[in-house]
């Protein structure tokens, strides 16, 4: 068993080894680890975000999917199931994700994401750009973080959380 007390709180040069800890690992494994010390964790959090980027070489080994999935999210783009994708609900197979996503809101009036996921058995990140899409061409609404609605519901009908 590790005990943090027994980590040093000074590096023999007399500095602090605030960030030094213990990171366990699913096999049971212990290493000791570094993290940078932040003095002022409130403003680190809410500050303005800074593009973190891996090293090159950790880069190419992660891949493409890596690196382009800024220009993928920021281009609403999805190469798992695009949102005129023809895809399978309830055994009608002439239905696309879109007209799917749209019919399943239209019935609940108002529901999450993930449900509409489930109701369509379509990935959350393709229902989720579909969504986005459906809500610029007025076809949805989006109520809060992650819950929409028919943009044809009065908005007495609209609730602050969905049924689901």
């Amino acid at each position: 068993m590790v005990d943090p007390v027994n980590l040093p709180t000074q590096w023999p040069d007399g500095s602090s080894t605030a960030g030094l800890g213990y990171v366990a690992s699913a096999g049971g494994r212990v290493s000791e680890m570094r993290s940078l010390y932040i003095s002022d964790p409130y403003y680190w959090a809410t500050c303005p975000a800074r593009t973190v980027t891996l090293e090159p070489k950790a880069a190419a080994d992660a891949g493409e999917e890596y690196r382009s999935w800024r220009e993928r999210r920021d281009g609403d783009v999805d190469d798992q199931v695009e949102a005129g994708d023809v895809v399978s609900l309830d055994g009608d197979d002439d239905r696309t994700t879109r007209n799917a996503i749209l019919t399943a809101l239209r019935t609940r009036g108002q529901a999450r994401t993930g449900v509409l996921a489930d109701a369509v058995a379509a990935p959350l990140p393709t229902v989720s750009s579909a969504l986005r899409r459906l809500e610029r061409e007025g076809h949805a609404v989006q109520v809060r973080h992650g819950e929409w609605a028919c943009p044809t519901l009065q908005p007495e009908h609209v609730t602050s959380h969905a049924a689901g």
